[in-house]
């Protein structure tokens, strides 16, 4: 994963704390804020994604893809690294 890599993983865990804080009721303005700006950090937006250079490829061939499958869970391909 790219995340580690880099050595964000505890930057994931706190945006995942900062996202939860701003779904609730009272959050307030700078909560979301807070929660945008560090997405953004993370490569979690377009714009993001594009600061660390990353681009989503699609290396599944649609020849791979069965479409007889009966759920979705069977049609997951298993990405290790």
């Amino acid at each position: 994963m790219e995340w580690q890599r880099l050595q964000l993983g505890t930057a994931v865990g706190l945006y995942v704390l900062a996202l939860e804080r701003s779904l609730d009721e009272g959050a307030s303005a700078a909560d979301r804020t807070v929660v945008l700006r560090m997405g953004e950090e993370l490569g979690l937006s377009s714009s993001g994604m594009a600061r660390h250079r990353w681009v989503i490829v699609d290396d599944v061939q649609p020849s791979e893809v069965s479409r007889s499958s009966s759920s979705a869970h069977s049609r997951l391909k298993l990405v290790s690294g």
